[in-house]
């Protein structure tokens, strides 16, 4: 029998079946899964290991789910040619900097949904600024940070707080 990859390992550890190729969302269901277990002052594993095993477990579960996720966060980089720097945020319109740092890395609406489960419709009323089609504020908030965050924008908390107070402003 061959060694196992390290991803196999890593989805072994996480409770997935190698055989398969589990998602994105099964893969964070599983990691979360695990760190329940695992983490400071569970039952589920207090009586059954001691205090330094169960971190060594931890560190395990939070390097299996670093190596399982990292294909995801590649493949927004891999779309920006090395020698090409994104258009800089611009705080007098985060919404079209949005859309200009997504077009810059040739990505399209349907892939940046797909990448971050967040649906479509969302990400292009975040790029337009038209709040009316937006969930309330704490969801503009989240929506706009995963989106600036996925395609590698630094200023993603700052855009993020732009965009949620613009939204307030428009109500």
């Amino acid at each position: 029998m061959s060694q196992p990859t390290p991803r196999e390992e890593a989805l072994r550890l996480l409770g997935l079946d190698p055989e398969t190729e589990p998602d994105t969302r099964e893969i964070d269901r599983a990691y979360h899964g695990r760190v329940a277990v695992y983490r400071e002052g569970a039952l589920a594993s207090y009586a059954l290991m001691d205090e330094s095993e169960r971190r060594e477990r931890l560190a395990q579960v939070e390097a299996a789910y670093k190596l399982l996720s990292e294909p995801e966060r590649e493949a927004f980089s891999e779309a920006l040619p090395p020698t090409s720097k994104p258009p800089p945020y611009d705080p007098a319109s985060p919404g079209a900097s949005l859309k200009r740092v997504r077009e810059h890395l040739r990505l399209t609406l349907d892939d940046c949904a797909g990448r971050t489960r967040i649906m479509r419709a969302h990400l292009e009323s975040l790029e337009e600024e038209r709040w009316e089609s937006l969930p309330p504020a704490a969801y503009v908030r989240g929506f706009a940070l995963q989106y600036a965050k996925s395609l590698g924008i630094t200023e993603a908390e700052a855009l993020a707080n732009e965009l949620v107070a613009r939204s307030k402003t428009a109500d």
